[in-house]
């Protein structure tokens, strides 16, 4: 159903992120935009420990960074520009 590449590696950022926030970059990359509750799936799938309310929490910080846009409907979440040069992408 959804792309699992939870063995990517976090690279370095320049502070303003972290790690979390860096692997659900990588996840709405590789599932070309997803949901909180499919990165629910995903993280308990690769035993990461994150919960609806610590996604939740992170994708609201991650909008006001500016690095997703917080969409309703199956997509969910998709990167923005900056969100796509932190990892590459732009």
């Amino acid at each position: 159903m959804f792309e699992d590449d939870s063995r990517v590696e976090p690279t370095s950022n320049d502070g303003l992120i972290n790690d979390d926030m860096l692997w659900i970059l990588k996840m709405i990359r590789d599932n070309d935009g997803i949901g909180r509750r499919g990165l629910c799936q995903i993280a308990e799938r690769a035993e990461l420990g994150f919960g609806e309310s610590k996604i939740r929490r992170l994708l609201k910080t991650m909008s006001e960074l500016d690095l997703i846009q917080i969409n309703k409907g199956a997509k969910g979440s998709t990167l923005t520009d900056k969100g796509k040069d932190i990892i590459g992408m732009g």
